[in-house]
């Protein structure tokens, strides 16, 4: 057992880490929409994206509807043009000052990270994300990108922005209306489009689970990539899983692995975790006294060998 101090200075060398194992930072998206895609990942099949910085960039018409965000600190408003991927890099009191010593580690995503935030007292009801999906300077989206698309006649939903592959990132719904069912652990899918002329071309639809936009960058020729190929592109993948604890239940994650498998773990042959709610479905649910809070005092002592995350 450790103090909470000791524990924050266990995950700070995890905040530090840029750009995973896809390499690539952040970067300014153009302000004009005009992103055709990266000559390092155009054409270049199956590979990581990079766990921090973009994964894409907003097209010019979705960009027109909301072309900058204002600032919630003050100062001057900020381009929306950015699109990152589900992971976080970690949350500190620098970023909510309810977290005292204690912190969210970076490579969990963004529901997650959430959650973790929700158990620590003064921080219930915190929200990490605006209503469009996106927050923080600079500005970048990581899930619903909800504001800027619509569906056309058929009931699919028109372009958001293209990936640094070229691919495009789409809305959540196929012809229909519908929720697609056939995306593969990049997230991506082989269709018409409403801008594809009729062929079937391979993109990626926002969906409302992780990876949210994309967990890789695939194409027609790897589509579909099974969870096994997307986990053995990232070394933390091949981590030991940490045990996740929040007010809902607990489950192993793995950090910095944004491959999912239909039960929504990121841990092989776990089943469905149970730290977002998944009750009654799911695997490593808390007791009722649990939730009203052994977890939360076991956080404060800072119990490393126990789990990752406090909550």
């Amino acid at each position: 057992m450790g103090s909470s101090t000791q524990w924050l200075s266990l995950v700070a060398p995890i905040l530090a880490q840029r750009g995973g194992n896809g390499g690539m930072p952040h970067f300014d998206c153009p302000e004009d929409g005009a992103f055709g895609g990266d000559s390092d990942y155009i054409g270049a099949g199956l590979k990581p994206i990079p766990l921090r910085g973009n994964v894409g960039c907003v097209d010019a018409v979705p960009l027109a509807t909301r072309p900058t965000v204002e600032s919630n600190r003050g100062g001057a408003s900020r381009p929306a043009t950015n699109i990152y991927g589900p992971m976080e890099a970690g949350f500190t009191s620098d970023n909510h000052e309810c977290l005292g010593d204690l912190v969210v580690p970076a490579g969990m995503y963004t529901q997650l990270a959430e959650a973790m935030l929700h158990a620590i007292d003064g921080c219930e009801g915190r929200e990490i994300l605006d209503y469009c999906g996106g927050h923080a300077m600079p500005y970048h989206y990581h899930e619903k990108l909800s504001c800027l698309y619509a569906d056309d006649a058929t009931g699919h939903s028109t372009r958001i922005g293209t990936a640094l592959d070229g691919h495009g990132i789409y809305g959540k719904h196929v012809d229909g209306g519908l929720d697609p069912l056939d995306l593969d652990a990049c997230g991506g899918r082989v269709g018409v489009t409403p801008d594809s002329a009729g062929e079937p071309v391979f993109y990626c639809p926002v969906t409302d689970t992780p990876p949210f936009t994309m967990g890789c960058f695939g194409d027609e020729s790897a589509y579909p990539v099974t969870v096994d190929q997307c986990r053995s592109l990232y070394d933390g993948c091949q981590s030991a899983p940490t045990v996740v604890t929040t007010v809902h239940g607990s489950g192993q994650f793995t950090l910095e692995c944004p491959c999912w498998d239909s039960r929504g773990s990121n841990v092989e042959g776990q089943g469905m975790p149970c730290f977002l709610g998944n009750e009654g479905n799911c695997t490593g649910a808390l007791s009722g006294a649990s939730r009203s809070g052994g977890a939360v005092s076991t956080a404060m002592t800072g119990c490393v060998a126990a789990a990752v995350l406090f909550v």
